[in-house]
């Protein structure tokens, strides 16, 4: 139940009428309606709806309860690492088409934080993904909004989408 799972089957759906692996209509559903939002109300999703910008803002508010000062970075890195996650997104589409799989599902910092996985079956066949959860978890709780700035494939085509109409 991914709004991203949409972009990711995209490609296959189109040229072939199927799915990948894993991802349903309810993610199509989702990703549209993501879109649309998108459309009617900028990035308002991203703002005020996905779960990775919530606990992000958990983490900034226990930074300033403690006392902790923000990490920040000159203006001139902050505008070339925004690029990364434009980055993130061209890899995860290239390798899925050419694996017709879920290719980032495994690494995904949503994925892995969310889904309890690392709770109640963890593995260390999974380090990688829990290595980027922390590394995501941390520079939310230093950098505001460190995921959807920086690396947030999701938020790359929102910014696509609006910068297209803008």
């Amino acid at each position: 139940m991914c709004p991203f799972g949409a972009i990711e089957t995209a490609w296959r759906l189109i040229t072939t009428g199927n799915y990948v692996q894993r991802i349903y209509v309810s993610s199509v559903v989702l990703g549209i309606g993501l879109l649309i939002g998108a459309l009617l109300a900028g990035s308002s999703f991203c703002g005020w709806i996905c779960p990775m910008g919530t606990i992000q803002d958990w983490l900034a508010t226990l930074r300033k309860k403690l006392r902790i000062k923000e990490v920040t970075i000159p203006e001139a890195w902050e505008r070339r690492l925004r690029w990364l996650r434009y980055v993130v997104l061209a890899a995860i589409i290239f390798f899925t088409i050419r694996e017709v799989k879920l290719v980032f599902d495994s690494y995904d910092p949503y994925r892995t934080i969310y889904s309890l996985h690392w709770i109640f079956q963890a593995s260390w066949e999974d380090w990688l993904g829990y290595s980027i959860a922390l590394v995501v978890l941390a520079g939310s709780f230093f950098m505001e909004r460190f995921w959807c700035r920086f690396l947030c494939p999701l938020g790359a085509v929102v910014g696509v989408l609006l910068h297209r109409l803008s």
